[in-house]
C-alpha cells in the first residue's frame, strides 16, 4: 500500500516522519529561492539620515527633499524614510545639487 492511498490515522511514527520531512523539505527550498531573488532593500530615517548618505548638509536635504529627493521619500506626519539606492540614483542625476 501506497503512504498516499494510506490514512493519516494509520501511518507509523516512522511512515509520519518521513513524509513530514519529504514536505518540509520542498518548502524549505521554494522559500531558499524567494529569498535569494528578493533584495532586501535598505532604508535611511530623518534629514540626518538623509544628509550623512549623501555626503551634504541637513539644510541642503531639506531644501531638496521636496523637489528632486520626493520620488524616493516616504513620510508619515513628520517622519521621513527613504529608500537608500534610489536616493542616491535621484541626486547624481540632478548635478546643479550635486555641489558639496
Amino acid at each position: 500500500m501506497n503512504l498516499n492511498d494510506k490514512p493519516l490515522w494509520q501511518l507509523t511514527t516512522r511512515e509520519f516522519v518521513s513524509v513530514a520531512k519529504e514536505l518540509f523539505s520542498s518548502k524549505t527550498s521554494d522559500e531558499e529561492n524567494k529569498e535569494e531573488t528578493t533584495e532586501k532593500k535598505e532604508y535611511v530615517y530623518g534629514i540626518s539620515g538623509i544628509a550623512n548618505l549623501l555626503g551634504c548638509s541637513k539644510s541642503k536635504v531639506s531644501r531638496i527633499k521636496d523637489t528632486v529627493l520626493k520620488p524616493a521619500l516616504i513620510t508619515n506626519g513628520r517622519s521621513i524614510i527613504g529608500d537608500a539606492e534610489y536616493l542616491l540614483k535621484l541626486y547624481n542625476q540632478n548635478e546643479e545639487y550635486n555641489i558639496k
